[in-house]
């Protein structure tokens, strides 16, 4: 009888071995497959660029004059406040009630912006706080 316990623990041992073997390159292959379709599924860097959409902002004087042109990138859906914008030069200012702007990404975005010019009141002040910074 021992002689046969040790030829089955032996096909035991033998069987035990093929079924882990098989499990592991089962799970191996789950793996492989699940990093495959995460691949395929991810945004390209085509898709993800296009979350940043180009916004037109324009300022202009009151005759309809253009002082300054730029394009900025924005988020899709993003709220643009006053402090996304460029800042003015001490001899000029802002004329209009601008609050807000949300993006909406569909070609036509642009913000409009009127200034005005000013008189700087104290011309030597101003140009030693250029100097100093």
């Amino acid at each position: 009888m021992k002689n046969s316990w040790k030829k089955n623990k032996n096909f035991w041992t033998a069987a035990l071995a093929v079924v882990v073997s098989i499990s592991c390159l089962l799970d191996l292959w789950t793996v492989v497959y699940d990093h495959e379709q995460n691949l395929t599924e991810a945004p390209t860097s085509d898709k993800a660029v296009q979350t940043q959409v180009e916004v037109n902002v324009k300022y202009i004087f009151e005759d309809e004059k253009v002082y300054k042109k730029e394009k900025i990138k924005y988020e899709k859906g993003q709220l643009l406040d006053s402090g996304y914008m460029s800042m003015l030069p001490d001899n000029m200012k802002f004329i209009d009630e601008f609050l807000f702007y949300e993006v909406k990404g569909d070609g036509n975005d642009e913000i409009i912006r009127n200034v005005a010019k000013t008189e700087v009141k104290d011309k030597e002040t101003q140009t030693k706080k250029a100097e100093r910074g």
